[in-house]
């Protein structure tokens, strides 16, 4: 039997996956890209456009507008589009912003053996891994959750 696969929690948090975002189009419904502007950097302040590939739709957001935190289905912090991967299992949600978010989610929920690191201890609680709700850690929901993760992938893979 092979080893169980280990994660290590890299302190990474939801900013860290800003580079993209992918929603659905508010014009046509396919996948539509929220990124930043050429040129621009990756913080999270950073002027962000919306591009659909689809239907051509292009919009601008201004520097600094950000929304963080809203209730109910999963948005993008910039134009409050519903993002293109999530999926809900009852009353759960499971949801990513881009394909290496989904990536860092399902080594996550398929390892066997989980770590920390205790680099800083003042913020125990910062990392996206410590912040994901219980029924993501539990490994009872493993095999359903990695199958909603499959289904995810393939939206982006086709």
């Amino acid at each position: 039997m092979p080893p169980p696969a280990r994660f290590t929690d890299e302190k990474l948090t939801l900013g860290d996956f800003l580079d993209e975002i992918l929603v659905v189009c508010p014009r046509c419904a396919e996948r539509a890209s929220v990124a930043p502007e050429p040129g621009a950097d990756a913080t999270m302040f950073a002027p962000r456009r919306l591009i659909c590939a689809s239907c051509g739709l292009t919009r601008r957001v201004k520097p600094g507008t950000v929304t963080l935190g809203a209730r109910g289905t999963p948005r993008d912090a910039y134009f409050g589009e519903p993002l293109w991967l999530r999926a809900s299992w009852g009353r759960k949600t499971l949801w990513a912003y881009n394909a290496r978010h989904l990536v860092y989610l399902e080594a996550f929920v398929r390892a066997g053996l989980r770590s920390h690191s205790r680099t800083n201890p003042a913020c125990s609680n910062c990392s996206l891994v410590s912040r994901l709700p219980r029924w993501m850690k539990d490994a009872t929901n493993r095999k359903q959750i990695l199958a909603m993760i499959a289904k995810l992938r393939a939206t982006i893979e086709s």
